[in-house]
């Protein structure tokens, strides 16, 4: 069943068959304080994102100049995602539309079906780079806590009819699903293929044309060359059998990743090292911002496994267990690291270089 409808979305998005009305999923306007990460309009988002820093942290003008100059560095960034997500937004809104009105599906399976694609599309919302979860981030990357808590509870208190309304808890991770609103199904809407009988004839195939007659004419015989006996291609030892590929070689094991608190100083240190500029130290910014999203979101989903880790009184297998669950934060923090360097142009990877070979006094 959700198979057909996924296929129904699919082809709708591709552009066969029709849809009568298009209908979105939701209950029509949604009061919230600010933008979610979807408005179309990013100059007007890039506003609607300057006011929410502006009026929760109220940062000193130094240290607003330099928030605000990264954010502006997003919005190339931030139009590039809204292409790249807006057809699966619409076959989400869609699906949601047609599970949540779909008769064969009993109620309770409607609604379980129905919270997990609206999950999908506030979870796409939340990774774009213009998300509140990651202005949040990116803020509060160089802040105090006496900074934060203050700023927090604004925005709390801000967002507080919308959690009454929606039954959404407030998070930070919830801040874009909440400024969505809810999904809800819409008018079920009529979905018509196209019919054979309304596909072209196909035309039975002409009749071959008969071949041209060309006069026959004498031509003249050319001589047949004499052939080359070719010599005999000598037998070489047999080849051993059952020879396979080369065993694979061992890949290098990945580092220890430090704690994700120390990742902004340590971007910072190669921001330093290789001299960025303001645009290559905000795209470096938003690499950190998204890996240490990716890393948090590996802590959560294993959150369970940690709990257990931490309850074993065996110290040897407690240790062993933490690294097998910390292996993709690892491999997110190696990543994030070539990502980095990646930046920095060739001339500044050679400037680096001399810098770390000359002597110091």
């Amino acid at each position: 069943m959700l198979r057909r409808i996924w296929a129904c979305a699919i082809l709708w998005g591709m552009g066969i068959g029709t849809l009568t009305p298009i209908v979105r999923a939701d209950s029509g306007p949604w009061s919230s304080p600010y933008l979610p990460a979807s408005e179309a309009d990013v100059k007007r988002l890039l506003e609607d994102r300057t006011r929410f820093i502006q009026e929760n942290y109220q940062l000193p003008p130094a240290e607003s100049a330099k928030v605000l100059q990264a954010l502006n560095g997003l919005v190339s960034v931030q139009e590039r995602y809204q292409r790249e997500i807006a057809l699966t937004l619409d076959r989400l809104r869609l699906v949601i539309t047609l599970v949540g009105t779909e008769p064969a599906l009993a109620s309770p399976d409607q609604q379980s079906q129905v919270a997990k694609y609206r999950g999908q599309y506030h979870r796409l919302l939340s990774k774009a780079p213009m998300s509140l979860q990651n202005i949040v981030k990116m803020t509060e990357a160089s802040l105090s806590t006496e900074q934060i808590t203050p700023a927090r509870g604004r925005i709390e208190a801000r967002f507080a009819d919308a959690v009454k309304i929606s039954g959404i808890p407030f998070a930070i991770e919830n801040l874009d699903a909440l400024a969505c609103g809810p999904l809800h199904p819409g008018k079920r809407p009529e979905i018509r293929m196209p019919s054979p009988e309304t596909a072209p004839i196909a035309q039975a195939p002409a009749a071959p044309m008969p071949p041209i007659q060309r006069p026959k004419t004498d031509a003249p015989v050319r001589p047949t060359p004499p052939t080359i006996p070719t010599p005999p291609r000598p037998v070489g030892p047999a080849p051993p059998p059952n020879v396979g590929p080369p065993p694979p070689q061992p890949t290098a094991p990945v580092a220890p990743a430090p704690p994700t608190t120390q990742w902004p100083e340590l971007v910072k240190g190669s921001a330093d090292k290789f001299d960025f500029s303001a645009d290559q130290r905000t795209s470096a910014e938003m690499v950190l911002t998204q890996s240490q999203t990716r890393a948090e979101e590996h802590r959560q989903r294993n959150q369970a496994a940690y709990d257990e880790a931490a309850k074993l009184s065996d110290e040897d297998a407690k240790m062993k267990k933490l690294q097998e669950l910390n292996k993709p934060v690892d491999a997110i923090y190696e990543q994030m690291q070539r990502r980095i360097e990646s930046i920095a142009s060739m001339e500044q990877k050679n400037k680096a270089a001399q810098k770390e070979k000359a002597p110091k006094n």
